[in-house]
């Protein structure tokens, strides 16, 4: 796990938000100190992809504000927020299908890095990906895809890291290996949010979670002190739901 410090990397303050006049989110205080591993925690429909969607910038809050580095970005574009190193992996991977491996690290090139710096910083966290260069990503497994699209974001630097369900459909190992690699890069002090629905997935690099249910904070503390609390959360939660 990361050390954390008293320097806040990103906040929620305040934040309401949602979609086509339907609230997700209800009043989020939230604040996460540079380098720390937070993970958001909670049940299908609790508004945790909706959180990382204001986090990033993708979803303006109807009330409350988005803090990055102490500075307000509430509205700001989410090219903004990523100059100043912000960088979101979506559901779903994100990799682009029709470019080999080589090509879709090429693409972050942009940021300064040569092509082989860019690679060879890519292969080193994932030796399988250096063994797929040529491949087509679309012919990747979902495991090999999700690590392009980890790697993708590593060599660009990121200061703050936000993880929208990494685990998605993947076997157990290949979990296991992603968030080892997620572990590793936070060790170095860059501010991870990562997004899961399930706490033991998380909870060998989490450093703090929080657990949403309806929209609200239900739970916030230690990965440790709140784990054997979620239970009873999700269970009142699915029974409020029935």
């Amino acid at each position: 796990m990361s050390s954390t410090t008293t320097f806040c990397a990103i906040e929620l303050r305040g934040v309401s938000a949602g979609y086509d006049g339907i609230e997700v989110l209800h009043n989020i205080d939230l604040s996460v100190p540079a380098g720390q591993v937070l993970a958001v925690l909670g049940p299908n429909g609790a508004g945790k992809s909706t959180l990382l969607s204001v986090l990033a910038g993708l979803l303006k809050p109807n009330a409350g504000d988005l803090v990055l580095g102490g500075r307000t970005m509430t509205g700001a574009d989410p090219s903004v927020l990523a100059r100043k190193g912000l960088c979101l992996i979506p559901e779903g991977r994100g990799v682009f299908p029709n470019l080999t491996v080589s090509e879709n690290l090429w693409l972050c090139t942009n940021r300064g890095s040569t092509k082989v710096r860019v690679e060879e910083r890519a292969f080193r966290v994932f030796p399988r990906l250096g063994e797929r260069r040529t491949q087509l990503a679309g012919s990747l497994s979902g495991g090999e895809q999700q690590m392009l699209a980890l790697s993708r974001a590593l060599v660009t630097d990121p200061a703050i890291l936000l993880l929208d369900e990494l685990s998605m459909g993947l076997a157990p190992m290949v979990v296991a290996d992603l968030y080892r690699s997620v572990g590793e890069v936070a060790a170095t002090g860059v501010t991870v949010v990562v997004v899961e629905q399930f706490v033991r997935t998380v909870e060998g690099i989490a450093d703090r979670g929080i657990a949403l249910i309806g929209g609200r904070v239900a739970l916030d503390g230690p990965i440790a002190e709140i784990t054997p609390e979620l239970h009873s959360a999700y269970f009142a939660s699915h029974k409020e739901q029935s």
